[in-house]
């Protein structure tokens, strides 16, 4: 007989003081407490994914991937090839070794037999991109997805043309070589104080300042002066005449219109 039948009164007294003394013991001993609180929580975790994997099994297609996500708590939407449990991507990981199958719950013989199908295929292993590492590819396939990937390099059209706007560089060089001083065999302490500063933020003040003022004179010297030329367009000249009378800010864009026009 248990003690249900024996006395009820006797067993919720029992109950009552081994509550107690559970509370003096987690009071002793908080990382016990701790311990035993993560347990709790990962064991009703793999209850909840359980129940939710058991409520999805009916509604799952049968060419659908059977790989559990837990991030997302739904299966993978991927379809398998017939007679496998995964798809292309979750199959290689499922064939790891220690590898779980969380949809193998609630299936039975069925789940067995389908996993036992995917255990039998050779394991091809799969590989980030290396066009773009946001996907995987069977490493057999190397050599031909790289030439029909959507990450993979386009030829250029046939109005493109490298450096068309840069100036010319062997010009550029020899200018600079025959206006510059010799070199110097010491650095100066500005160039030392911009070497050794993490950022513009730690630069002196005064030092910024001069390093402005050379880059602007080294601008002047080496780029030459851009023609501008603004033109008219008979559509445009109504509404220039107004944004100039009203003061606004958008003339200069109304006279690169009229230029392009």
């Amino acid at each position: 007989l248990t003690m249900d039948a024996v006395d009820p009164a006797a067993k919720a007294e029992a109950g009552a003081d081994a509550e107690v003394a559970s509370a003096v013991g987690d009071a002793a001993n908080p990382a016990a407490v701790t311990g035993q609180k993560r347990k709790r929580q990962k064991e009703r975790a793999i209850e909840a994914r359980e129940l939710a994997i058991k409520a999805a099994l009916p509604n799952l297609p049968a060419n659908n991937c059977r790989f559990w996500v837990t991030r997302k708590s739904r299966f993978c939407r991927c379809v398998a090839k017939e007679g496998l449990m995964y798809c292309a991507e979750h199959l290689s990981e499922m064939n790891r070794p220690g590898a779980v199958n969380h949809a193998s719950a609630g299936e039975g013989a069925a789940a067995a037999t389908a996993s036992d199908t995917s255990a039998t295929v050779p394991l091809r292993v799969r590989i980030p991109c290396p066009l773009d590492p946001k996907h995987t590819i069977f490493e057999d396939q190397l050599s031909t997805h790289v030439k029909r990937c959507n990450a993979r390099p386009l030829p250029e059209p046939p109005y493109h043309q490298a450096h068309i706007n840069a100036p010319d560089l062997a010009t550029t060089s020899a200018s600079i070589s025959s206006s510059a001083p010799a070199a110097a065999t010491t650095i100066s302490p500005e160039d030392a104080a911009l070497d050794e500063a993490p950022t513009l933020a730690y630069v002196p003040t005064q030092v910024l300042q001069r390093l402005i003022t050379r880059i602007q004179a080294a601008f002047e010297q080496v780029v030459p002066a851009i023609p501008v030329e603004l033109l008219q367009h008979p559509v445009l000249v109504s509404e220039m005449d107004r944004v100039r009378s009203q003061g606004g800010t958008a003339l200069k864009h109304l006279e690169q219109q009229a230029s392009l026009i």
